[in-house]
């Protein structure tokens, strides 16, 4: 584990690797403790971004349980498109298009209001003032969004993540 103090704009980046054969829960359990002993003020003064990993996740949340936990979004992209390639509900490009856009336009959402105005919209329709019927999600996809991203929404949408990142996201 290093540290880096040099760099005055910013607060020093903690750096550490975790070499491992198996991804299990008590190897990660290790490695956090290990981090959390040699830099304890790393758990109020950083953020971790992970996949969704669980192991990796509910390791993190064991030994640092106030650290800003989010999640990466190259990750999250690839779970996504994975899972409308195999779910077997989504046959062309452009329908396959429409879920990731829609959901990329709604975590990039500014406030949670925005996000929470949009997200019903994207489940329940809306008509604007030039009656245009905004197209709804499909039940299949509101709830794969409600199982699998809702419940990490804090360490996901930009209006949380920036709240706390400020200008390290953008």
């Amino acid at each position: 584990l290093s540290t880096d103090s040099s760099y005055q704009a910013s607060p020093p980046i903690p750096l550490a690797y975790f070499i491992h054969q198996k991804k299990t829960e008590a190897d990660h359990q290790l490695f956090w403790k290990f981090i959390k002993d040699q830099k304890p003020e790393i758990e109020f003064k950083c953020f971790v971004m992970t996949d969704n990993e669980c192991a990796i996740r509910n390791a993190i949340k064991s030994q640092m349980p106030q650290i800003k936990l989010y999640r990466c979004w190259n990750h999250l992209w690839r779970s996504i498109n994975d899972w409308l390639s195999k779910c077997g509900k989504v046959r062309s490009p452009d329908l396959m298009g429409f879920y990731t856009e829609t959901t990329r336009e709604l975590l990039l959402q500014p406030t949670k209001a925005h996000f929470d105005e949009l997200l019903n919209r994207r489940m329940h329709g809306h008509v604007d003032d030039y009656n245009n019927q905004t197209k709804t999600w499909e039940t299949f996809y509101t709830e794969y969004f409600m199982k699998n991203i809702m419940p990490d929404i804090e360490g996901i949408a930009c209006y949380s993540i920036k709240a706390n990142c400020g200008n390290l996201f953008n």
